[in-house]
């Protein structure tokens, strides 16, 4: 302390004490300067007045603020984007998938020519979780037609919310709701969800794995990653299918492996080993043809190559049926039509301009590039019905198009709200107008064919 400084007093219960007082130090009380010394109770909070129930916050959004009262735009933005998928459009997608679905179409009796009521009727490894599954469901429902249905629908809806989950993480979530309800309406998802599981089953694979791929990645649980290995490794008793988990696993290991310790894939792999050992031991009992395994489930022809000239004709015909003509075969597909509407091909378009000329995750980049590569070498080989592997694909360049062309929009405007708001609601309804196109195309000009009527009346 300064000589200048002036030593502070204390104010104690005898008065003002000098600086230098000669009476002997007694323990002083300090005075509390406020009159009332007793602790003030803090009020529980009243969350009547605090909270508010998701109507009440949607009869907002009509109503001016009152006075006094902060209307938080974001907060109600937030309230709606967290519900509007995991409730409305999840209960519009299953009951659509699930509408009069044991009557339309009508079950043909070539449909339950083999029912899996015993592991005996498995005659084939391919698709053999599928096929497992229906045995499990025979058991406890004996109507094997509409287990095959109710099967493909579930695998459906799981193929629709891991196509969310991935796109949500890419792009925004108004652009990965739209891309998902273009995805799950689009005809050839109705079409395959009432035709066999095996279909559905592949429809969903590439969904799937993306996002399972993504999540493994991404989490730090020991028991999802181990639940992500034994549902990948399903996958692999689909023709094609072991291409695609192999290009996951080198790009994993060259864009990760520096960052993801070695001990979290024991757990994983031990995980696989065990899976696979149960199938190996189910293909043992039930006298599969275990021989041609790899000559199956890689893709390469179900009774080997096929010759130059149906390559040839694969490869010319590919176009024509996703954009002109589609699929000759009135049973699963409604003729003349063409699998991608010209609105979604320009979605198509602006995706593939917006993946390789701007700023992109290079991995994504990479395995999309891929993965179209091996899809188009599949159906090149093996027909038209891999387009299963190709369309979610194509829907997921249709959610980079749709943000491509929104981005550039708003761009052009970016202080105008009049024209930001014109320019949403034009993508919205649009989407909307190709999402009706779909689901009457399946629900009410299929049926009123001529091949219709032959192939299911008759």
């Amino acid at each position: 302390m300064t000589k200048n400084q002036k030593k502070p007093t204390v104010l104690s219960m005898g008065g003002v004490l000098p600086k230098k007082s000669k009476l002997p130090h007694t323990p002083t009380k300090t005075i509390v300067e406020s009159q009332d010394v007793r602790p003030t109770r803090l009020k529980r909070p009243n969350l009547r007045e605090h909270t508010k129930t998701g109507t009440q916050i949607l009869k907002n959004l009509s109503r001016k603020p009152k006075r006094g009262f902060k209307f938080k735009i974001s907060s109600t933005l937030s309230y709606i984007k967290d519900r509007i998928f995991y409730i409305l459009i999840p209960l519009f997608i299953a009951g659509l998938y699930l509408f009069n679905i044991n009557h339309f179409p009508p079950f043909r009796p070539s449909d339950a020519a083999v029912d899996y009521n015993s592991l005996s009727d498995i005659t084939s490894v391919l698709f053999l979780p599928v096929k497992v599954c229906l045995f499990l469901l025979y058991k406890l429902h004996s109507d094997f037609q509409m287990n095959t249905r109710l099967l493909s629908a579930a695998l459906m809806l799981i193929s629709v919310f891991c196509f969310y989950k991935l796109l949500s993480s890419w792009v925004s979530w108004r652009m990965s709701v739209l891309a998902t309800l273009l995805y799950s309406t689009s005809s050839w998802a109705l079409f395959q969800v009432r035709q066999d599981e095996s279909s559905a089953f592949m429809l969903a694979f590439i969904p799937v794995l993306l996002y399972l791929g993504q999540w493994f990645i991404r989490t730090d649980s020991r028991i999802a990653r181990i639940f992500i290995a034994i549902a990948l490794v399903q996958f692999i008793f689909i023709p094609g299918a072991i291409w695609f988990l192999l290009v996951s696993v080198i790009l994993g290991a060259i864009y990760f492996g520096k960052n993801l310790p070695v001990g979290i894939f024991i757990l994983p792999l031990l995980a696989v080993s065990a899976t696979l050992a149960g199938y190996a031991w189910l293909i043992y009992v039930l006298s599969l043809d275990s021989i041609s395994l790899f000559a199956k489930t890689a893709g390469l022809g179900i009774g080997g190559l096929p010759s130059l000239s149906i390559i040839k004709a694969n490869i010319v015909e590919l176009p024509s049926q996703l954009f002109y003509g589609g699929l000759n075969d009135s049973s699963m597909w409604l003729p003349t039509t063409p699998i991608i509407d010209w609105v979604s091909a320009v979605f198509l378009l602006a995706g593939f301009v917006y993946l390789y000329r701007s700023v992109v995750n290079p991995v994504r980049k990479t395995i999309m590039s891929l993965f179209f590569l091996l899809a188009l070498v599949l159906i090149f080989i093996n027909g038209a019905l891999y387009i299963s592997l190709l369309l979610p694909l194509v829907y997921i360049m249709m959610a980079l198009g749709i943000t491509y062309l929104t981005d550039r929009w708003l761009s052009i405007f970016p202080n105008n709200p009049l024209a930001r708001a014109f320019g949403l609601a034009l993508v919205f309804a649009i989407v909307f107008l190709v999402c009706a196109y779909h689901v009457e195309r399946y629900f009410i000009g299929w049926p009123k064919t001529d091949d219709y009527h032959q192939i299911y009346k008759s």
